[in-house]
């Protein structure tokens, strides 16, 4: 339930006319990690018994995928300058 509220809210604030965080560049790289942050957690915790652990590989993707995704994404969107 928690990583689906934040993923709510981060593509909320992330599209929405009041916030439209796309407009700037690092909250914008910053949302798209946490929103990719938020759907490896809703899949970690989706398991019969959720457990986040403190070491491993699934303890490695948190911190990799997030600020993968935000260092990878200005190479997406170069073409668009």
């Amino acid at each position: 339930m928690v990583a689906m509220m934040l993923c709510l809210a981060i593509t909320l604030a992330y599209h929405h006319p009041a916030t439209r965080l796309k407009r700037w560049m690092v909250p914008a790289y910053a949302a798209e990690g946490i929103a990719a942050l938020s759907c490896l957690l809703f899949g970690a915790l989706r398991q019969t018994s959720p457990v986040l652990p403190a070491s491993g590989p699934l303890a490695l993707g948190f911190v990799l995928v997030p600020f993968g995704f935000a260092l990878c994404s200005p190479f997406k969107d170069y073409k668009d300058v």
